[in-house]
């Protein structure tokens, strides 16, 4: 189970350094795999939720 929220956290870190288009075109379709539900939005909250239900 930590190994998940650490992943979140390192997810999430990596999104605010990167622009819209990179985490729409780069990011999101490298995780899609590993989610349960679709995101819209990369946050530390909506991936712990995305990822633990």
């Amino acid at each position: 189970m930590w190994i998940r929220h650490g992943s979140v956290g390192f997810v999430s870190a990596v999104a605010q350094n990167l622009n819209i288009a990179d985490i729409h075109c780069n990011l999101l379709p490298a995780l899609k795999p590993f989610l349960k539900s679709e995101i819209i939005q990369i946050e530390k909250e909506v991936g712990k939720t995305c990822i633990l239900q």
